[in-house]
Formats: C-alpha cells, structure tokens, sequence
C-alpha cells in the first residue's frame, strides 16, 4: 500500500494559514493518544526542538514535517493542509473482519501499521504508548496467553512468489517470545518472525540459525534479492512468533 503525497503545485504550504495547520496538528496528537509533545514528534521521526519551535509560530511548517507526519501518522495530507475530508489516509483502512455471533470467539490486540514503525520504535516499552494503538479483532478458539501483537508488513523482503510469501500489506499476529528465553534456541523450524531491531527497525524473516553462546541470529528473508544478515541479540529489543497472517482478500 502506498501512500500518494500531493504535490507543491496542488497544495502550496506557504499559502496555507499555519495556525490551523497547527490546530489540526494538535488534533492529531489528541486523538491519536500522544500525551506530550515530545512523545507525538518522537513518532513523527520530527526532532523536538524543531516541532516545539514550530508549534510556538517561531519555526515555517516545510514540506518535510507535513509528509513526515502523513507518512508516520497515515495522515490524509488534504486533510491536514486544507481540513477538508477525512483526518485518516484510506488507503490504510483497516482489513474488515467478519465478527460472530458469538463475540466471545473475538479478541482484541494493538496494531502496528506499517506508517507507525518509527512511532513503535520509540514506544514499544511505554504501556501509554501501546494503550494508545488502534485494536483489531482476531477470531480465535481459546483463550490469548502471553503478549500478542499485529504489524502490517512493510516491504516485500519475504515475498519469493510462492504460496508461502509474506506480501507486503498483509496483517501478522505475533506472539512475543520473553527475553530470558533467548538464552534458548529458538525453534526455528516451526515460526516465521517479527524481529523489533533497536536501529533498523521492524524486521519480517526466517531465522535460519540461532548462536545462543555468542547470542546472535540469522535472518533470511524469501526474497532471494535480499541477502542473510547475523545480528547481535544485544541490538535486538523484541522477538515475536508469527501466529497467524491476515490478508486482504480484494487484492
């Protein structure tokens, strides 16, 4: 799923009334539950000097922070510049899951799109932060135990075109992996993995072997463009099972 940025000769920022850019920038932040200013620009992949000087009228909104903030935020740029439509970009609607009869069939869990990776980056200890994330059903036949999360997956690193391909827009379920069992060998031949790297980000792969003396991974991706890569488990926050994929059928 892409997001389509509109261009200076449709929207011209400088023509725009910054306040109520402002203004609808502060909407943003209530409504998507950041608390502070900081933790909103954190997520935005904005510097904080820079937002908080923005904010104050002592610092010109430029083309950047505004697709930065469409960008990280699935943020509908019209929107923002203009107020017209609607606040949320939808081309990242959320995949419509048919609910039951029997609701207690449905669990809840947080959503990570693919437009919050830097958001989640920053926030993946902080519970406001996780509270703050939207919730999608998933069908299940017993109880949820442990932490279980959802990532839209970013990039087509694990698409080979076969049946077994992770495309990129579809919707996985995973299932953390504590740290204290790290010190164990994976098991490696059963799961695909969300592996939430400290630096690059959040990373779909295969591990196709696990050091546990000198504490380090291998990650292979299906896409035979992209080549295996060992990392350190020191730079590795968190480690997650693929429980389930979840794709959009209209595709």
């Amino acid at each position: 799923m892409n997001i389509i940025l509109f261009s200076n000769d449709i929207f011209n920022i400088c023509s725009m009334t910054e306040s109520s850019i402002i203004e609808r920038i502060l909407l943003i932040k209530k409504e998507l539950g950041y608390e502070t200013d900081g933790a909103f620009a954190d997520a935005a992949n904005i510097s904080r000097p820079n937002f908080s000087q923005m904010l104050n009228g002592n610092r010109t909104i430029g083309e950047s922070i505004i697709n930065k903030i469409c960008v990280q935020m699935n943020i509908n740029k019209e929107w923002l510049l203009t107020g017209n439509g609607n606040m949320l970009n939808p081309t990242a609607a959320d995949i419509p899951v048919p609910v039951p009869a029997n609701v207690a069939n449905v669990q809840y869990v947080p959503l990570v799109s693919q437009y919050a990776y830097a958001g989640y980056l920053c926030g993946y200890s902080d519970a406001d932060y996780i509270d703050a994330l939207p919730l999608v059903p998933v069908l299940v036949d017993h109880e949820l135990k442990g932490r279980y999360m959802m990532f839209e997956v970013k990039g087509e690193s694990m698409n080979n075109g076969t049946e077994e391909s992770i495309l990129e827009g579809d919707r996985l379920l995973g299932r953390e992996i504590k740290r204290e069992l790290w010190k164990y060998k994976l098991h490696i031949n059963k799961w695909d993995f969300i592996v939430v790297h400290r630096t690059e980000g959040i990373l779909v792969k295969r591990i196709t072997e696990h050091d546990t003396e000198q504490g380090t991974i291998t990650l292979h991706s299906l896409n035979s463009e992209y080549d295996d890569r060992v990392l350190s488990l020191n730079d590795v926050a968190q480690i997650f099972n693929v429980i389930e994929v979840h794709r959009n059928r209209r595709r």
